[in-house]
């Protein structure tokens, strides 16, 4: 399962090193949900969902940034993300559902469940009890800064898994600023 599908980038790698008998991608951006359906048209074993999960249903604000990839329900962070990146863009009312929602129509164990979210990752994990429950590996982006206004941290990610009963086994860096090095506060000099 793939929570923030995005262009279904991270799926083709899982699909290509181990074989995958039915995958959900979720993605809430039309244009890339539209290319995800072009994709995987006739694919029975890839189920498309055009949503936003979150905590509860509720009706967000989806900012949809210059740069897609960093588009969230959460604002970005103007002092630390917007230095590096272009985050202007438009806003979009949609109704939020939650993961566990979203699941009442599949039965079986969850065998990974990757979540993506530009921040709002704990908030999709707050309305994923049942999910969780029969899953067997998550894959979570996480963020040592906050990047994006009120989101959740590493540590605060992982302490929530850990009280679902995961236990972490890796760390695998990833972005990172135009210096090539992960992004730090800066503070403005007197």
């Amino acid at each position: 399962m793939d929570v923030g599908a995005f262009d279904g980038s991270f799926f083709e790698v899982i699909r290509k090193e181990r074989p995958v008998a039915k995958a959900i991608l979720i993605e809430p951006q039309e244009k890339y949900f539209a290319a995800l359906k072009s994709q995987h048209a006739g694919n029975n074993s890839v189920v498309l969902v055009n949503k936003i999960v979150l905590a509860d249903v509720r009706t967000v604000e989806f900012n949809v940034n210059a740069l897609p990839a960093t588009s969230s329900v959460l604002m970005a962070d103007e002092n630390l993300l917007g230095t590096e990146i272009d985050i202007s863009g438009k806003k979009v009312s949609t109704e939020s559902s939650t993961l566990d929602d979203v699941m009442t129509e599949h039965s079986g164990s969850v065998t990974l469940l990757k979540i993506d979210v530009q921040g709002a990752e704990l908030d999709v994990l707050k309305g994923a009890a049942n999910t969780l429950q029969r899953t067997q590996l998550a894959w979570i982006e996480v963020s040592f800064k906050p990047l994006y206004k009120h989101s959740a941290l590493f540590v605060d990610i992982q302490q929530y898994m850990q009280s679902q009963g995961f236990i972490m086994v890796d760390i695998v860096p990833g972005f990172k600023g135009k210096s090539g090095l992960s992004l730090r506060h800066r503070h403005p000099r007197k």
